[in-house]
C-alpha cells in the first residue's frame, strides 16, 4: 500500500476584507466605548488607579533586597534563590514599571513618572527612557500594525534561523539591550552622555551591593548581573513579538478607524497570575485594552478587559487569543512568513 503524506498547510496573513459599519447604524463606536470605560475609571478608587501597581513595585523591591541577602549563604540553594528573586525583581522593574511610567500610568503626576521612567529604564533596566518613549509611545502606539511605522519591525532579525532568534538570541539581550539603545541616541550627545552615566551607574550600584552585602568577588558580581537581567530575556521577546506580528497589517493611507486597527492587530494572551504580576496585564494578557486606553494602569487594563471583551465581540469585531506555548509553535512553524518576510497589507473596506 502506498504511503499517503499530508502536505503542511501553508501560512498567511488574514487578508479577508472586513467591511466597517457606520456608527449611526449600530457599528462598533469609540465615543460609545469611551463613555462605559470612562464611567468605571471614574467611579475607580486611587487603589485601582495607580497605588495597587505602585505597591506590586514595592514588592519587586522587597524581592530584589531579600535575592542579596539570600546570595550571602554561599551555598547552590541561596544563589539560585538570589538569581530567581533578582531577575523577578528584574523584568518588573525593566518592564512593568518601565511600561507603565513611559506611558505616564503611575501616577497623576508627570514629575514622578519622570522620575519612574528614568529609574526603571535606565538604571535598574539598562536602556534608554528617551529612546523608548519615541520608538513605543511616538510611533508603536499611534500607527500600531501600519507598515513602515508601527508594525514591530524592530523585533525581525531576518539573518537569524529560527531556533538561534527563538531559543540562542535571548541570551544576549542583557549586552545588546544598552548598545542598541544608546545607539538610538548618537548625534544628540547629552542625552546619550547622560543615559550611559545612568545605565553605568545602575550596573555599578548593583555589583556594589553583591560585593559588600553578598560577599561575592567582582567577575561574581558582574555575572550575577548578567544572570538576573537575562533570566526571563526569551519570555520578554516573545511576548513582544506575539502581540502584533502575525496580525493583519494596514497602510498609512488606507488604515482603518482606531478600534478596528487594535482589535483585529493585537493578541491577547491568557491571564496568568506569575507572568501578570511581571509583566503585568497591559502588557501580558490585557494588550487590546492597553492600546485602546494607554494611559490606564496594569491594574486597570485588567479590570477592564472583559467590559472591553465583551463590548468588541457584540459588535463582532475580533478579539484574537492564543497561549504562550501555541504560539510559540506557531512562530518556529511560520517563522520565515512572520519574520523574514514583509507582511502584506490587510484592506479594509467601507465608510472610514
Amino acid at each position: 500500500m502506498s504511503r499517503i503524506t499530508r502536505r503542511k498547510p501553508r501560512f498567511a496573513y488574514p487578508r479577508s476584507p472586513v467591511t466597517e459599519l457606520d456608527e449611526t447604524k449600530g457599528g462598533p463606536s469609540m465615543r460609545e466605548l469611551n463613555a462605559i470605560v470612562n464611567d468605571i475609571v471614574n467611579r475607580s478608587s486611587p487603589w485601582e488607579l495607580y497605588l495597587c501597581d505602585c505597591a506590586h513595585l514595592v514588592v519587586g523591591v522587597a524581592m530584589f533586597a531579600t535575592g542579596i541577602v539570600a546570595m550571602r549563604s554561599g551555598d547552590a540553594l541561596g544563589s539560585a534563590v538570589g538569581i530567581l528573586l533578582g531577575g523577578c525583581s528584574y523584568i518588573m522593574f525593566y518592564s512593568r514599571g518601565a511600561h507603565m511610567a513611559s506611558h505616564s500610568a503611575l501616577g497623576p503626576s508627570p514629575l514622578w513618572n519622570a522620575f519612574c521612567k528614568r529609574l526603571f529604564v535606565e538604571v535598574f533596566g539598562g536602556s534608554s527612557s528617551i529612546a523608548g518613549v519615541e520608538l513605543h509611545v511616538k510611533i508603536h502606539h499611534p500607527y500600531t500594525n501600519i507598515i513602515g511605522l508601527g508594525d514591530s519591525d524592530t523585533w525581525k532579525m531576518p539573518r537569524l534561523g529560527r531556533y538561534v532568534y527563538m531559543l540562542l538570541a535571548p541570551v544576549v539581550m542583557p549586552v545588546i539591550a544598552p548598545v542598541v539603545s544608546l545607539n538610538e541616541l548618537r548625534g544628540r550627545w547629552w542625552d546619550f552622555i547622560s543615559c550611559l552615566a545612568l545605565i553605568v551607574a545602575g550596573i555599578a550600584m548593583h555589583c556594589a551591593l553583591l560585593m559588600y552585602i553578598s560577599g561575592l568577588s567582582f567577575a561574581g558580581a558582574v555575572l550575577n548581573v548578567y544572570l538576573t537581567r537575562g533570566l526571563f530575556s526569551h519570555p520578554y521577546i516573545h511576548v513582544n513579538i506575539f502581540q502584533h506580528i502575525g496580525q493583519p497589517m494596514f497602510s498609512q493611507d488606507n488604515r482603518p478607524k482606531r478600534i478596528y486597527q487594535m482589535a483585529h492587530g493585537i493578541l491577547d494572551l491568557p491571564r496568568n497570575p506569575f507572568m501578570n504580576f511581571l509583566f503585568g496585564h497591559s502588557i501580558y494578557d490585557s494588550h487590546i485594552t492597553h492600546h485602546l486606553y494607554p494611559s490606564l494602569s496594569d491594574h486597570m487594563c485588567g479590570k477592564l478587559k472583559p467590559v472591553v471583551k465583551k463590548y468588541l465581540q457584540e459588535h463582532g469585531l475580533p478579539v484574537t487569543e492564543d497561549t504562550y506555548f501555541g504560539r510559540f509553535k506557531f512562530f518556529l512553524d511560520n517563522y520565515d512568513e512572520l519574520m523574514v518576510k514583509l507582511p502584506p497589507i490587510t484592506q479594509f473596506i467601507g465608510i472610514r
